[in-house]
């Protein structure tokens, strides 16, 4: 399949079931009514999917570092077999079930019905209303709680969305002249490589955004590229005299 969207950013894959002769509508952002949301966890480090692999999750449950059961062949009829948790937002009460996994971790939890007026709107009120519970669980626990994606589904139409990470583009390793490992150099490509490889937007943000910042120990802001390979770049940089 060829890769889609921006590389290594998070996008919305849609399933819109259509009858015969039916049309597909113009945009896809959703109605004023009930939705369904889907939060699926994962433990950083282990994806329930694989890179190129888009499942909508529907029957699937994921895993985390918190048990809320025993192990599957271990349970009993008296066990515990989902966890329920109240949270407000936005003036009203929002009801999560979570779902523990064969070995009894939590792996899912899911709005049965949340009033929203749209795809967005029903995405916003449940993370923003669970995202609170998630850090103090990690904070209490000392654990990480993540969040790998989230469906979402309206009710009136059985249309779903799903947010996925495309994969990164595939390189050809490159040969020739290295580039010179100053302690400058090599302070700002760690930088960008952590903005590279974590999955969260804003730790992203924070990680190139110290990319433009001057480095103390030069006069040549960092966000001013090499003359010798970008000489275009560098004719709209500022000059050391400009204030």
């Amino acid at each position: 399949m060829k890769p889609w969207g921006v590389p290594g950013e998070e996008h919305q894959l849609w399933v819109v079931p259509l009858k015969a002769g039916q049309k597909p509508p113009e945009r896809l952002v959703g109605l004023s009514g009930n939705y369904r949301v889907q939060l699926l966890l994962s433990r950083p480090g282990y994806p329930i999917a694989a890179e190129s692999q888009h499942n909508f999750i529907d029957n699937t449950i994921g895993d985390s570092h918190i048990a809320i059961t025993k192990p599957l062949e271990e349970r009993k009829p008296e066990d515990c077999v989902e966890v329920l948790l109240q949270a407000s937002g936005r003036g009203k009460m929002i009801h999560f079930t979570g779902l523990p996994n064969d070995n009894g971790y939590l792996g899912k939890l899911i709005v049965k019905e949340l009033f929203a007026c749209n795809f967005h709107d029903a995405d916003t009120q449940a993370y923003e209303a669970l995202a609170p519970f998630l850090s103090a669980w990690s904070l209490h626990l000392d654990i990480p709680v993540h969040v790998e994606t989230i469906q979402v589904t309206e009710l009136q139409t059985q249309l779903n969305s799903l947010r996925v990470r495309t994969p990164n583009f595939e390189m050809t390793f490159a040969g020739g002249v290295s580039p010179m490992l100053t302690d400058d150099f090599c302070q700002y490509a760690s930088l960008y490589r952590e903005g590279m490889n974590t999955n969260s937007g804003f730790y992203r943000f924070l990680c190139f955004s110290a990319r433009l910042k001057p480095c103390p120990s030069t006069t040549v802001p960092i966000s001013c590229p090499n003359p010798r390979v970008f000489p275009q770049a560098v004719k709209s940089c500022p000059s050391e005299n400009t204030q």
